[in-house]
């Protein structure tokens, strides 16, 4: 059976993250596809570097996507063996595995060794392997003062959750969706 993916590490769960997702779920839905998530169980900056803090553990996110109406969660350890595959190698991975109808990621999407794959890249991948390519629309929220908030990220609300500003992180959590 065909799926449609829906790429990112998805920490933390907030709105921009369920853009993704839901555009996964919908596309799924409407080509008769099987929904899925890859996704990994670690932010993959922290096998170089310090880790940031997870905003929600592994379980609670699968919980909280599949809650979405996603069917099926692959979530696996980002290893240096995947933080060391080509952008190329990484896709024919997924295409062989998962057999994709079709990809959904945000505008901004990175994989591959050193993250040298790109959106135009899996697009270009997808015209030669025969998979669709969906970026899903950047989502901002209204900040608290009531003016136009930046692209919603997962660093931004740990950031303000580290500078003791909650309100701050609930808002970009859960904030009024634009």
């Amino acid at each position: 059976m065909q799926t449609v993916i829906a790429l990112g590490t998805f920490d933390g769960m907030h709105p921009g993250h369920r853009a993704v997702i839901s555009r996964a779920v919908q596309e799924a839905q409407k080509t008769g596809a099987k929904s899925m998530v890859y996704t990994f169980s670690s932010i993959p900056r922290a096998l170089f570097m310090a880790a940031p803090k997870m905003l929600m553990s592994p379980d609670e996110r699968k919980n909280e996507i599949l809650k979405m109406g996603v069917q099926d969660v692959v979530m696996v350890d980002f290893t240096r063996e995947i933080a060391e595959m080509a952008p190329e190698a990484f896709v024919k991975m997924l295409f062989d595995a998962y057999h994709p109808a079709a990809f959904v990621a945000g505008e901004d999407y990175t994989f591959g060794h050193k993250a040298a794959g790109n959106m135009q890249m899996l697009k270009n991948l997808g015209k030669e392997m025969g998979f669709e390519v969906i970026t899903a629309e950047t989502v901002r929220v209204k900040l608290p003062d009531g003016s136009l908030g930046e692209k919603i990220s997962s660093t931004d609300i740990r950031k303000a959750l580290e500078e003791n500003k909650i309100s701050l992180a609930e808002h970009l959590f859960k904030g009024e969706v634009l």
